[in-house]
């Protein structure tokens, strides 16, 4: 086209331009308006509230106090029941000491097979000695057992006592036995008993 009898652009030759040097002429393109792009809103996401879980108080175990063990009481065993007897023997012109034991334990159990030791000793000490039974072993009256010391007719007093019981490791307990005159046969307070001659016949 033409503006002002200046040639601008053609069909051919679209660089092509003639430009008069009367005046500038200022060709101005249109470049079309460009819409700036437009920030699209995005949905932020929104932080969802999660339930946190609450610690379940638990029962805490209660510590248990031990229990000491209940001590159990020794066993023992003892001389239930005693008995001297003194029994002449006119043939021999001797007389006989009998001693009876029964033992027992400290449930009040015969002590079968239990070996009594009874130290003797005479007033005048020409009799001194040792001697020993051993107690029977029976389901109804075991436990017993005797001893017979023969003595010359010139022993007027015999002392007795029992030095020791052995039953199955079992320890023998002299303050245990039977009482005599106020105290355990055989204890320290009554160590000795104390047996005399039957008087002689005529």
């Amino acid at each position: 086209f033409t503006y002002q009898g200046n040639t601008i652009g053609n069909a051919s030759n679209d660089n092509a331009r003639k430009i008069d040097e009367s005046g500038p002429i200022v060709a101005a393109w249109k470049s079309a308006a460009s819409s700036s792009p437009t920030a699209a809103l995005t949905n932020s996401p929104i932080a969802t509230l999660t339930n946190t879980p609450i610690a379940t108080p638990t029962n805490s175990p209660i510590a248990t106090q031990p229990t000491s063990p209940v001590a159990q009481p020794t066993m023992i065993v003892k001389i239930n029941q005693f008995e001297a007897v003194a029994k002449w023997r006119p043939n021999l012109k001797k007389w006989r000491a009998i001693i009876r034991f029964s033992v027992r334990d400290s449930n009040d159990g015969d002590a079968n097979l239990a070996v009594v030791k009874l130290d003797y000793k005479s007033n005048d000490m020409t009799v001194v000695g040792t001697a020993e039974c051993t107690t029977k072993d029976r389901k109804r009256g075991g436990g017993n057992c005797s001893i017979r010391l023969l003595l010359d007719s010139s022993i007027t007093e015999l002392f007795v006592t029992v030095s020791d019981v052995n039953y199955q490791n079992v320890d023998y307990d002299p303050n245990q036995n039977k009482k005599y005159t106020g105290c355990p046969l055989f204890s320290s307070a009554c160590e000795y008993h104390r047996i005399t001659p039957p008087v002689q016949p005529p």
